[in-house]
């Protein structure tokens, strides 16, 4: 009888570990990224900054590539910034978007954030990918 119990907790544990690691990979807050989203064939890709996010939050581009960002807030001040690509542009607040330009000039992963104080510790990052023409990122 004390095995059937101990084989009851052990199956009951299980299937616990499983449901919480099931719900850390689903779509939410805190589940799994954008695959990449690539400027439109204008050039152009539209970002919404929110409290705490970026939406898309991975974003891939190719070297030599000109883009025309329109970026906008959802609710309050933010920063779309790629300090190693020397990107710091400010959205003032909801119903105040901007719009700006980039030539990607060289490959690689780089982290994107939110420079205002906190947003960066509260998950508002993330990644820009710049591709070799007709290559992958190194």
């Amino acid at each position: 009888m004390e095995r059937v119990r101990s084989n009851t907790a052990v199956l009951i544990l299980i299937a616990l570990l499983s449901i919480l690691i099931f719900q850390a990979c689903g779509d939410s807050e805190i589940g799994l990224r954008d695959e990449g989203v690539r400027p439109n064939d204008d050039g152009e890709i539209t970002v919404v900054l929110r409290n705490f996010a970026f939406e898309p939050d991975t974003l891939v581009f190719e070297v030599g590539q000109t883009v025309e960002f329109t970026l906008s807030s959802s609710d309050s001040l933010h920063s779309f910034t790629v300090r190693d690509l020397g990107i710091n542009w400010v959205v003032k607040g909801k119903d105040e978007p901007i719009t700006e330009s980039f030539v990607f000039s060289r490959p690689g992963k780089f982290k994107l954030i939110c420079a205002i104080p906190g947003h960066q510790a509260s998950r508002m990052v993330g990644t820009v990918e710049v591709m070799p023409k007709g290559g992958s990122v190194q």
